[in-house]
C-alpha cells in the first residue's frame, strides 16, 4: 500500500527544514508562516483547470487574487492569470482597431445608499493598495467592462487600483480573436520546451498590433509615477510584455509613431483613474492605404 503523508510534500529548495520527529517549536516570526506555504510542494493539478478556488467570501476577492498572483511567479495560477491580464488589456488597446463591442460601466461607492454597494463599501481594501492616486480611495470608484455578443452583454472584468484592469475568472468574450475554447489566453505566443504552443496563448496580433500594443504599454508604464511596490511590480510586468512584443516583431521599423484614438468616449463613457489617461485612449484605428482599397479608380473618358 503506497504510504499517504498527512503533511504536502516540501518543494527541494525549500527555505525551511523539518524538524526532529514528534518536536515541536513554537515561531513568533510571521515571517516564517509565509515560507511555509511557499515551501509546499501542492500537487492538485490547479494549472489544468478550467476553474480557479472562489469561494473566499469577499467581494474583492478576485481583484486582490489577480494581484497576488501577478506579483509572485512560483504561484501555480500565475502564468494563467497572466495569460488572461495579457488578454484583456490588449482589448482595451486594440478596441478602436477592431470595433470590439467592449463598454464601461461606473461604479461608485462614495454615497450609494444601496444595500449591496454599502456592503461593497464595508469591505474595501485599504487605500494605499494602489498604483494611482485619487482624492479619496480609489477603490470608491470602479469600472466594471462589459462585451456584447448576439445575444446578450456580459461583464467580463473590471478595473483594479493595484494591476489596472482584473480579467472576470468566467466571462465570455465571444468573438474577440484571442478567447478561444472559452477561455481568455494572451494573444501574443509563448512556447513551451518542447516548442508547442503554450495552451494559455495563442498568436493573433498583426505586426502593426504589436508596433502599436508596445508604444501604448510604454505610455501606460511612464503613467504609473506612483512609488510603492504595486506600482514597481506593475510597471516589471508591462516592461516584460513590451519586451517580448519587442522580440516577436521582425524588420522593426524606424520611429514608429503612436496613434491616438479620436474618441475620447469610445467605451462609452471617460474611464477616469487618477493620473491614468492610456486605458481611456486606444490605439487609433488604422487610415487604409490606397493599395489596400478594394476601389479602382479609372479617368472618365469625358476628361
Amino acid at each position: 500500500m503506497q504510504p499517504s503523508p498527512l503533511q504536502p510534500r516540501l518543494k527541494p529548495n525549500a527555505p525551511i527544514n523539518p524538524g526532529a520527529k514528534g518536536e515541536w517549536n513554537y515561531r513568533e516570526n510571521p515571517t516564517f508562516y509565509a515560507e511555509l506555504a511557499d515551501s509546499l510542494e501542492l500537487d492538485i493539478g490547479i494549472e489544468t483547470t478550467s476553474e480557479t478556488i472562489s469561494h473566499i467570501p469577499d467581494m474583492w476577492a478576485r481583484p486582490l487574487l489577480v494581484e497576488m498572483v501577478l506579483s509572485n511567479t512560483e504561484h501555480p495560477l500565475h502564468r494563467k492569470i497572466k495569460a488572461q491580464w495579457r488578454g484583456m488589456l490588449t482589448a482595451i488597446a486594440l478596441a478602436e482597431v477592431y470595433r470590439f463591442p467592449l463598454a464601461g460601466l461606473k461604479v461608485d461607492l462614495h454615497t450609494s445608499d444601496d444595500v449591496f454597494l454599502s456592503a461593497l463599501r464595508s469591505l474595501i481594501p485599504h487605500r494605499e493598495k494602489t498604483v494611482y492616486l485619487t482624492p479619496t480611495n480609489p477603490w470608491l470608484e470602479i469600472y466594471v467592462f462589459t462585451w456584447e455578443t448576439a445575444t446578450s452583454k456580459n461583464a467580463v472584468g473590471m478595473s483594479s487600483p493595484l494591476t489596472l484592469v482584473c480579467p472576470s475568472e468566467q466571462g465570455n468574450w465571444e468573438g474577440l480573436p484571442w478567447y478561444q475554447n472559452q477561455q481568455l489566453k494572451s494573444p501574443l505566443p509563448w512556447y513551451e520546451e518542447d516548442g508547442s504552443l503554450s495552451p494559455l496563448t495563442c498568436d493573433e496580433l498583426t505586426r502593426d498590433d504589436q508596433i502599436q500594443l508596445k508604444l501604448w504599454l510604454g505610455k501606460l508604464s511612464e503613467e504609473l509615477t506612483l512609488n510603492n511596490p504595486y506600482t514597481a511590480k506593475l510597471r516589471e510586468l508591462i516592461l516584460e510584455f513590451q519586451r517580448e512584443l519587442t522580440q516577436n516583431i521582425t524588420n522593426n521599423i524606424t520611429n514608429p509613431q503612436r496613434r491616438n484614438c479620436n474618441n475620447l468616449q469610445y467605451f462609452q463613457i471617460p474611464l477616469i483613474l487618477g493620473t491614468i489617461e492610456t486605458l481611456n485612449n486606444p490605439i487609433g484605428a488604422k487610415p487604409p492605404l490606397l493599395e489596400e482599397s478594394s476601389l479602382l479608380l479609372t479617368q472618365s473618358k469625358s476628361q
